[in-house]
């Protein structure tokens, strides 16, 4: 809240440009990207912008298809906690910065992902310990 009051009213994106069903394929795309930015971190950039059309494209609207192979991984892996414990403290951290409430002209924000990829990393090194 106090980031959005401290962005000035043109920082923050309207629902007219980005309607909020383009929103969620903005949220499942970035929290594809962060994962995939874990493991291979290129292009790193201060500004990713948001797509300069309506028209979201291919990685965008397939992004959708990749959270549910993760879903239905962990569901199925559901057991083991470890797994579940790691990719909740992932998502639930990353959920601040998916853009569902635009603030800025960037799609991804990697300066921010440095605590959720404390899942992502608590989950590898207890894997290579074992």
């Amino acid at each position: 809240m106090i980031t959005i009051k401290l962005q000035s009213k043109t920082a923050i994106a309207s629902l007219d440009f980005y309607p909020l069903w383009s929103r969620f394929f903005f949220a499942t795309y970035t929290s594809m990207m962060y994962i995939i930015r874990f493991f291979v971190p290129y292009p790193l950039s201060t500004f990713h912008p948001f797509p300069a059309t309506k028209t979201l494209g291919w990685p965008i609207m397939l992004s959708p298809l990749f959270m549910l192979a993760l879903l239905a991984l962990v569901w199925f892996k559901r057991k083991d906690k470890l797994l579940v414990f790691s990719f909740f403290f992932f998502i639930i951290n990353l959920a601040l910065v998916l853009q569902i409430v635009s603030i800025g002209g960037t799609l991804l924000a990697e300066r921010y992902t440095y605590v959720p990829y404390i899942g992502i990393c608590f989950f590898i090194g207890f894997m290579l310990d074992k």
